[in-house]
């Protein structure tokens, strides 16, 4: 996807189209707009009870890529 605006990005998410990608980088001077849209993302991704179990933050001061990598290529228990 190319680099678009917060404000498109909201609309976009806000409308479920296209489908949600498989990853997103929020880059820019305001955190409030990054924050902003990861949270529209998400709200619009998982439902509130789905977020416990589908929502994976990492902290990457403290997690190696090797880590992050070994997490996202496990399968879930809780997967139907």
């Amino acid at each position: 996807m190319p680099a678009i605006t917060p404000e498109q990005f909201l609309a976009r998410v806000r409308k479920q189209a296209p489908a949600p990608a498989p990853a997103y980088l929020f880059l820019g001077p305001e955190a409030y707009y990054r924050r902003l849209c990861k949270e529209a993302l998400i709200a619009e991704a998982l439902n509130a009870e789905s977020r416990a179990e589908g929502l994976t933050q990492i902290d990457l001061e403290e997690t190696s890529l090797r880590e992050i990598l070994d997490d996202a290529r496990s399968l879930s228990l809780f997967t139907p």
